[in-house]
């Protein structure tokens, strides 16, 4: 692995095979990430313009990106680290208009929850999506929680699924009609107390119960099973900071 200086810090340059190491192995996806946070911390730096600690929610996004480039890259999208530059720039930068949305009260754009990203970046995922980038609030104010309170309570939920809140990529879904396939199958559960209760007892989807109301094409419930359960969790719990990214799923049309 070769090192470049980024702002006077070591940047470690990795390679093909590192990167598809980490998308098939969560264990190495973790060691990889930890490897490289010297890397996140400075791209954060450079968008914020200021020291960014890890106990910043500005790194949380940073870090979820960062994963998720690791999920979305392929060779012809040219230099890794460049790439997850990019998509650690684009996601706080996100969050930085989020919160100035917020603050004056505008309405949110659902561009940004589509994930759209230019050219560049047309395969990355929008998971952290539609789960991790709405931070309105820093929440600095005694005795308020903070959207790391909401992902650590979520992470938790999550765990009882078999799978952890940055998993939540890679089940993501890209294309427009399984995105809304999706959507279908999440309003119809939240829509439904009961099945959103025997969601959480059983700790699955009631795959029986929503072919009974929606028609959709074989795998979509086992590819984006991970996806569509965490936006349930959200939607339906006590995650007011969450559940504010995921309007674009709950809106009427």
């Amino acid at each position: 692995m070769a090192s470049t200086e980024v702002l006077g810090l070591s940047v470690t340059e990795t390679t093909n095979s590192q990167i598809m190491l980490a998308k098939r192995d969560r264990h190495e996806l973790d060691r990889f990430i930890r490897t490289n946070k010297k890397f996140i911390l400075t791209q954060a730096y450079k968008t914020c313009k200021r020291f960014v600690s890890e106990s910043d929610d500005e790194y949380s996004i940073a870090l979820i990106a960062f994963s998720e480039a690791v999920e979305s890259y392929d060779e012809s999208k040219g230099s890794f680290n460049a790439f997850a530059a990019l998509v650690i720039k684009r996601r706080l930068i996100d969050y930085i208009k989020s919160e100035s949305r917020h603050r004056f009260e505008t309405p949110v754009d659902t561009e940004t929850l589509d994930g759209e990203l230019g050219d560049d970046e047309e395969e990355v995922s929008p998971v952290a999506l539609e789960v991790s980038q709405r931070l309105v609030e820093r929440g600095e104010i005694g005795g308020r929680v903070t959207v790391k309170d909401e992902i650590s309570a979520l992470s938790e939920e999550l765990a009882r699924f078999g799978f952890g809140f940055m998993d939540i990529a890679e089940s993501t879904p890209k294309a427009a009609k399984t995105k809304e396939s999706c959507r279908k199958v999440i309003r119809l559960i939240c829509g439904n107390p009961e099945m959103v209760s025997d969601m959480k007892r059983t700790g699955m989807l009631p795959g029986k119960r929503i072919k009974e109301f929606i028609k959709l094409p074989p795998k979509v419930l086992e590819r984006h099973r991970k996806y569509i359960i965490s936006a349930v969790l959200i939607i339906s719990g006590d995650y007011p900071k969450l559940a504010d990214y995921m309007q674009d799923i709950t809106r009427n049309d």
